[in-house]
């Protein structure tokens, strides 16, 4: 499905991370944390594959850091109910969290997709004409397109008349192989659909990086 492609665009990844800053008694693991954002910004420069490449080298020392923290503070008694919930995201998100050393593309916070999803929901209200679940699915899956579509530096409105006018075409709508072809991030789209001066791509990719 396209919403599934749309939605993996977006990996969301170390979200806890900022709110464990806020935890007074973890120290330890303030620093661990700083020094990873502190990674990251000497990375932003490189390409994806030099990235991950780095990530690994000086990023997952680090991260297996937080992993040892976790299985040894996990056998105490907590009471700070903030860390609690930092220690139960770890436990259950620990294989999703690490995802960024495997992938040079994943930002290390997830600001992006939370500044792209922010006028979805300022304009929520506009959006209760989804009264179904299947309305909604169906409006899940244009907003991450178009979302996607400006990150990707295409024309919108382009790209959204390009899919119109060869979906309907395709055999099999749930050829996973065939629909890759038409996500955002395709080498496949028409040079067409593609703008050189698109004011999102700009925003957005400053956005890659916490400072």
């Amino acid at each position: 499905m396209i919403l599934t492609f749309s939605i993996s665009f977006f990996w969301s990844i170390i979200s806890f991370f900022s709110s464990l800053v806020y935890v007074p008694a973890n120290l330890t693991l303030t620093k661990y944390v700083k020094r990873l954002f502190e990674i990251e910004e000497e990375l932003s420069d490189m390409p994806d594959d030099e990235r991950v490449e780095n990530r690994n080298k000086f990023s997952r020392p680090i991260y297996e850091e937080i992993l040892a923290w976790y299985e040894k503070t996990s056998q105490k008694i907590i009471t700070n109910e903030k860390l609690k919930e930092a220690l139960t995201y770890i436990k259950n998100q620990h294989v999703e969290l690490g995802q960024f050393l495997n992938d040079g593309r994943i930002p290390l916070t997830t600001n992006l997709v939370e500044r792209s999803i922010r006028p979805f929901a300022v304009h929520r209200r506009a959006w209760l004409f989804a009264d179904t679940p299947e309305g909604a699915v169906c409006n899940a899956v244009m907003y991450s397109l178009v979302e996607s579509a400006g990150i990707n530096n295409l024309n919108i409105f382009k790209y959204i008349e390009y899919l119109l006018t060869e979906l309907p075409q395709l055999d099999n709508l749930n050829d996973e192989k065939q629909l890759e072809h038409y996500l955002p991030w395709s080498e496949f789209l028409p040079d067409y659909v593609r703008s050189s001066d698109s004011e999102i791509l700009t925003v957005n990719k400053n956005l890659l990086v916490s400072k």
